[in-house]
């Protein structure tokens, strides 16, 4: 049977070896923490990247597809302007954009917009406007 003193340093040996091996699982545990903190954060960073790069493909494709619509609609103002009564088409066109662009600036929520300059000269775009509409919508009823 061993000595005390050789069961004391035994048990030292024993209490120091454990101590070792916790202290090497705690190292283990905390380096695989920080593995899957960091693969989390990469990940994340992919994904955000990935839907930053979708949202600008979907934007592209919006602007594209408006400036399709303006490129048919500056077509169809042309043939319209090409016409006899072209110059009415094109006044209503300038009419309806500065009514439209009025409309925007007034319900702004920007402090730019708070005051709107309007130019001496709009009762004759407006004027323009309401006697366009009503050749058109006369035009139209006499081609019931």
């Amino acid at each position: 049977m061993p000595s005390e003193f050789m069961r004391d340093s035994m048990e030292q040996q024993a209490a120091v070896e454990r101590e070792r091996k916790a202290t090497e699982t705690r190292a283990e545990g905390n380096k695989r923490a920080a593995i899957l903190e960091a693969e989390g954060k990469k990940e994340a960073i992919i994904l955000n990247s990935q839907a930053k790069l979708e949202s600008s493909r979907l934007e592209a494709d919006v602007i594209q597809a408006l400036a399709e619509g303006q490129r048919k609609a500056n077509e169809t103002l042309s043939e319209a302007i090409s016409k006899p009564s072209g110059e009415k088409a094109l006044m209503f066109q300038l009419a309806t954009n500065y009514i439209n662009m009025l409309g925007t600036l007034s319900t702004s929520d920007s402090d730019n917009s708070k005051i709107i300059a309007i130019p001496a000269d709009v009762s004759q775009v407006v004027g323009g406007l309401v006697n366009t509409g009503a050749l058109l919508s006369a035009g139209s009823i006499a081609n019931k």
